[in-house]
């Protein structure tokens, strides 16, 4: 395990507790009611916060797709720190701790993130909420894709669902695989996975990273602990009602 990095002297945005308005009559020892429940809620939510277990995102990976450079998950952890995170633990598929980046500016209201990595075709435990799937845009990569997408949902649908397309040649080339696997996923599964973005190939590698901060954004802005509820894929239109993985991928997207 490698220790906690600095990132620089970043800030980060707080949360604030929110106290209920109440008449300003003066107490014993010259506090005002809303003054003692402004402190109370600040220990309460400082001790809270210190309790409360980190997010836990899981990073998959389908069965016959490339894997990742090594340096992946560590630099995408690195861009969820920058994006607000107080701390950010990366973990592999053992749950072993492989690294830890903390963010110097953030307060215990930034919240904590957990990454945790798995093999291709390996899946997280049953009751494992947030997952993140790596997708490729041809049409093998679709199909795997949509086909973990299936084991995942048949045991416990999780609360959160993201795509990132991987391996990239362009921005166009990621939306269209984007629309049919989205496609694929609403007519026969009723989910709704959530767009998080798109990684280039890693031939300019400042274009991989510009798009690697990109992916952090996303998930930061559904992960956080603030977060409003999941982004839906955008709405299905005539065109991509009859788009689908493949041809051959029609059997394979079929109810059973």
């Amino acid at each position: 395990m490698t220790g906690p990095e600095d990132l620089g002297d970043l800030q980060a945005p707080g949360e604030s507790v929110p106290v209920g308005s109440v008449p300003e009559t003066s107490v014993p020892g010259g506090d005002t009611p809303t003054a003692a429940r402004q402190r109370l809620a600040r220990i309460s939510h400082h001790f809270l916060s210190e309790a409360r277990p980190p997010r836990c995102l899981h990073l998959l990976q389908p069965d016959r797709s490339r894997p990742h450079a090594g340096d992946m998950p560590l630099a995408l952890a690195r861009a969820l720190c920058r994006a607000g995170f107080a701390v950010v633990t990366l973990a592999g598929h053992a749950g072993d701790i492989q690294a830890e980046c903390r963010h110097p500016g953030a307060d215990a209201g930034a919240g904590s993130l957990a990454l945790r990595t798995w093999r291709p075709g390996e899946l997280p435990p049953a009751d494992a909420d947030h997952l993140l799937l790596f997708a490729e845009p041809t049409t093998e990569g679709l199909e795997q894709a949509y086909l973990l997408c299936k084991r995942l949902l048949v045991r416990q649908a999780p609360a959160w669902l993201g795509v990132t397309l991987c391996h990239c040649a362009d921005l166009a080339e990621a939306q269209q695989a984007y629309r049919r696997l989205a496609t694929a996923a609403r007519r026969f599964l009723d989910a709704a996975p959530a767009s998080c973005g798109y990684l280039p190939t890693r031939r300019d590698e400042s274009l991989w990273e510009s798009q690697l901060r990109n992916v952090a954004a996303l998930l930061a802005e559904d992960l956080a602990p603030s977060a409003t509820p999941q982004r839906q894929a955008p709405p299905r239109t005539a065109q991509e009602t009859t788009a689908a993985p493949s041809d051959s991928a029609s059997a394979a997207t079929k109810p059973d």
